[in-house]
């Protein structure tokens, strides 16, 4: 049985809040009773005044997701009420969700019944549809359309009726295409990811009162539904205010320093409540919010009932873990993961207070902690196949997708192959990586159509974004990024040429190998030629400007351009050398870079201190970059998950899908450290001590056949045979 969708005929130029709803009767036990929902474009699924569900998954302009629940647990003999609340957003608003023009919902649902009798519950014209008259959807003048939408509420909840028309019939079998293969409506497929259900309420920490105000702490940060009951006066306003931090002024400018500074100010996105003559006000976001701090202030005297948060996230595992001996890199394990777990939602976003898009280089990198923290799959796949949807047809992926507003930065295109290929490593899925190659192909075939005559990427009118280095400025590119190539696109450029070619290998495609690394090396060459300044001893960021950063040495020792003790007295000389320094989104590039050429425990250290400088300000989440940054919560800074997992524990994949695995750990920092590794053949367990000099190392390894551990200790390495095995040694 199929169904069509129905639809408010209410045209509106605003986002609008509507109420689906239908009724009907259960006279005999109940076996099952599941559904599939869908809906244009956000909607909140009620059985009986129970919440189900929330969806649909964001999806591409090419496929719209549906959820698929069961139902039984909430229906009752006699009546029975289901309603979906349904936000239909207009042009302008939360860019990555696409929409048509009118409010509408998809619901397909079965009742089998002990008896063996079936009844179909479907949207008809049975059901009957209102829009919320109390209730004001609204963006922020000046902010990136991505923000989530703030609410305006006027009382207690008043609905006016709205005509339902019903439209076509959805076919997820077919995807919604007739015979011809034209779409003739919403291509419906299945939710690719698990349901996302908000956890169980907590309530917040009151930590000020003043005559009209209310000031909470959530004691971390959240991305979390906010439920909050007032009562007052009839006509009073209140402002529901989030704030990722405490804000202090000096000298009239914002400034971050404790992030719960006593004398700092709660400012920020806010929701707003009017009490009418009905007594008190109950108001839930319709979409999660993002904060650690809320902040209620009205104009008169009003009472706060309740304020409670519902923690929304994926759904993420927990089989990978670390502890050691140092508390303070414990918690730069808990931080990264929380940061993470907010950053996680249906997509990856960059951060879930601003934006909430899915940026590739981002994506890459939370990709890739998630790897180390679980084995669940799903995410990473959405993630990989979603941003491959949006290529262009000069071969440029979209900076960030999904999204109804075009934005292009070169490099990303670069981050997301390089993304394909840290899937492969991790997971051994070469039909999926199979499946997406050909994107692959397309961006380095446009990145060769931009080779200038002396073999550079050459300039485009995109953005040329590197990094947030406070002195390139709000747009983070350096100086001539627009006029001339950029050093480190070029490197970048061969790096992943030789990322692709290993890819080649995997797939069977020899030839295309080989002309990827000769593609890379000739990039190399030019680089080498044309940006590397000899008397200083650094690659310039451009052909003809002496200006230097870490970004292009670091990744001049990624893509192989310079080698061996060159190579390390390169890193050597931007460790120490008063040029533009990489941000935390970039420190897991210079990290690999160091290990490569043998220099990580000389100077991961002291890259280290930035993480623990934000535990110092009390920073539950790390942010997007350093001083005074504007996001508290940016998923690419969670590199410490990274480090301590495979570096601390020692534990990476050396022959694709972990068929080969590495374990050698680091024990320069600490005394003691033990955790756990996710591959898929089952979880690594390491633990090691110190006593003086010597270590004592333990491994347990899955019990399979189909992986072979090697255990590298300082003058051998050991295929390790048994199960559960423990080395001792002298440190080195």
């Amino acid at each position: 049985m199929h169904a069509p969708w129905i639809y408010a005929q209410d045209m509106q130029d605003r986002c609008v809040l509507y109420r689906f709803s239908r009724r009907f009767a259960v006279e005999e036990e109940v076996e099952k009773f599941t559904a599939s929902i869908c809906a244009d474009t956000r909607y909140k699924l009620y059985v009986n005044g129970h919440f189900v569900v929330e969806g649909p998954c964001h999806g591409t302009e090419y496929a719209r997701h549906y959820e698929t629940v069961d139902l039984t647990p909430y229906l009752k003999e006699g009546d029975n009420l289901i309603w979906a609340d349904v936000l239909h957003v207009s042009r302008g608003h939360y860019i990555s969700l696409y929409r048509e023009d009118k409010a509408a919902l998809w619901f397909n649902g079965m009742i089998d019944f002990v008896s063996g009798a079936k009844t179909p519950i479907r949207t008809s014209d049975k059901w009957e549809v209102y829009r919320f008259e109390n209730r004001v959807q609204y963006s922020f003048p000046g902010y990136i359309p991505s923000v989530p939408i703030s609410e305006e509420m006027h009382g207690c909840d008043r609905f006016a009726k709205i005509k339902l028309k019903v439209g076509e019939e959805a076919h997820p079998e077919t995807r919604c295409f007739n015979g011809f293969g034209v779409r003739e409506t919403y291509p419906l497929t299945p939710r690719p990811i698990p349901n996302l259900i908000p956890e169980a309420p907590r309530a917040m920490h009151l930590i000020k009162t003043e005559p009209l105000a209310y000031e909470y702490d959530a004691l971390r940060y959240e991305t979390a539904f906010v439920k909050v009951a007032i009562s007052g006066a009839p006509g009073t306003k209140v402002r529901v205010i989030y704030a990722e931090s405490k804000t202090v002024y000096v000298d009239g400018k914002p400034t971050k320093n404790m992030r719960d500074d006593p004398d700092g100010v709660i400012e920020g996105l806010w929701d707003t409540l009017v009490l009418d003559d009905r007594g008190a006000l109950v108001f839930e976001t319709f979409r999660f919010r993002a904060f650690r701090f809320i902040r209620l202030e009205g104009d008169k005297p009003f009472t706060v009932d309740a304020l409670t948060f519902s923690s929304y996230n994926y759904p993420m595992g927990n089989e990978g873990d670390f502890t050691c001996s140092d508390p303070i890199y414990r918690e730069m394990w808990e931080t990264s993961r929380r940061t993470l777990l907010c950053c996680s939602h249906e997509n990856y976003v960059d951060c879930p207070y601003y934006e909430q898009q899915q940026y590739d280089m981002d994506a890459g990198l939370e990709m890739l902690f998630t790897m180390r923290l679980t084995n669940d799959m799903r995410l990473p796949k959405k993630a990989l196949f979603d941003l491959a949807s949006s290529q262009l047809p000069d071969g440029m992926i979209q900076a960030n997708y999904p999204s109804v507003v075009v934005q292009v930065i070169p490099s990303f295109s670069l981050y997301w192959v390089l993304m394909l290929r840290d899937y492969l490593r991790y997971t051994g899925d070469i039909d999926y990586v199979r499946s997406l190659f050909g994107t692959a192909e397309k961006v380095l075939t446009g990145f060769e159509n931009l080779l200038d005559e002396r073999g550079l990427v050459g300039t485009t009118d995109y953005w040329p974004f590197m990094d947030w280095c406070p002195e390139w400025g709000i747009y983070g590119e350096p100086d001539g990024a627009r006029e001339e190539p950029l050093t480190m696109y070029c490197l970048m450029y061969a790096a992943t040429l030789k990322a692709a070619a290993e890819m080649c290998d995997a797939l069977g495609k020899r030839g295309l190998a080989v002309d990827y690394r000769i593609r890379a090396d000739k990039a190399n060459e030019a680089a080498n030629t044309y940006c590397y300044d000899k008397e200083a001893g650094m690659y310039r960021n451009t052909p003809s400007r002496k200006e230097y950063c870490q970004h292009t040495a670091l990744w001049a020792v990624l893509s192989g351009a310079v080698e061996g003790k060159e190579a390390k007295h390169l890193m050597e000389r931007i460790m120490d050398a008063p040029i533009s320094r990489s941000c935390f989104s970039m420190n897991y590039y210079l990290l690999r870079a160091l290990d490569k050429v043998s220099l990580y425990a000389d100077y991961a250290p002291a890259v280290f201190e930035g993480w623990k400088k934000m535990i110092a300000q009390h920073c539950t989440s790390w942010c997007e970059n350093p001083d005074n940054p504007r996001s508290e919560c940016h998923g690419w800074s969670s590199t410490p998950i990274f480090e301590m997992s495979a570096h601390v524990l020692g534990v990476m994949p050396t022959l694709d899908g972990y068929k080969e695995t590495t374990v050698r750990p680091y024990t320069a920092l600490f005394d003691n450290a033990k955790g756990t590794v996710p591959t898929p053949f089952g979880t690594i367990s390491v633990s090691w001590t110190k006593d003086e000099d010597m270590v004592t190392l333990t491994v347990e390894k899955p019990d399979t056949h189909d992986m072979t551990v090697k255990v590298h200790l300082p003058h051998s390495e050991v295929i390790q045979k048994d199960t559960v095995a423990t080395y001792t040694y002298k440190e080195v």
